[in-house]
């Protein structure tokens, strides 16, 4: 018989899960805020026209550096909680070790910074820039992998289509970033779209677990509290 103990362990429990849940809205939420406050203490930076990476080399780029480090341990957690919320399969294993690699990509950008400006190239750039190429190519494997297995879900069929166009709109803007000009003026703008992009798609699969969580935690947090006169005596 269930006990008043073995329900509170289980909200307990259930309340740690709905916090891992909450990584995924925290992450994507302070990368742009972070970035955004980082951007305004840039001397002379234009945000149209220069990438986020740039931002580690001014006054506040340790605090850039920082959260390319923080984004790539929450992205980890949410990844995690990604993967057992949803039916195993191929196609779901393949989506979370991208999501994974996506993560651990994050770290490398944080600990090799981008090429310093009006300086040449060196290996720790080089590891960037491929990185952030690497980066870009795995999540649009994530949202194509995810989105067959949204597909034979009845609980996840709904992101089904949300989840092709977010991985159609990340190919495209891939393929116009090695197409254009290195040196576009609307650089910084276009890898903005891209980042943006698939902050969004993290956001939205993180906000549906997290109202799922929710409801399920109340419910439990309910039952807790009618125990005391449901339990004999």
């Amino acid at each position: 018989m269930e006990t008043k103990h073995d329900s509170k362990s289980w909200v307990q429990g259930l309340s740690l899960v709905c916090l891992t849940t909450l990584t995924g809205v925290i992450g994507p939420v302070l990368f742009l805020l972070i970035t955004t406050i980082v951007e305004s203490f840039q001397p002379g930076y234009d945000p149209l026209r220069e990438t986020i990476s740039i931002l580690v080399w001014g006054p506040q780029g340790w605090l850039q550096t920082f959260i390319f480090l923080l984004f790539g341990f929450l992205l980890i957690v949410f990844a995690v909680r990604l993967y057992f919320a949803i039916g195993k399969s191929v196609s779901l294993r393949l989506g979370f070790a991208s999501l994974v690699l996506i993560a651990l990509g994050f770290f490398l950008i944080g600990v090799f910074p981008t090429q310093r400006p009006g300086m040449s190239l060196t290996l720790h750039s080089l590891i960037h820039v491929y990185t952030a190429y690497a980066i870009s190519i795995l999540f649009i494997l994530a949202c194509f992998a995810f989105a067959l297995r949204f597909r034979a879900d009845t609980r996840w069929k709904k992101f089904f289509l949300y989840t092709v166009i977010t991985g159609v709109i990340a190919l495209i803007l891939n393929i116009l970033w090695v197409v254009v000009p290195s040196d576009w003026y609307w650089k910084g703008l276009h890898e903005r779209i891209l980042v943006v992009n698939s902050l969004t798609w993290i956001a939205v699969m993180a906000v549906y677990l997290l109202q799922s969580c929710l409801r399920e935690l109340w419910k439990s947090w309910r039952l807790l509290r009618a125990l005391p006169n449901i339990l004999p005596r």
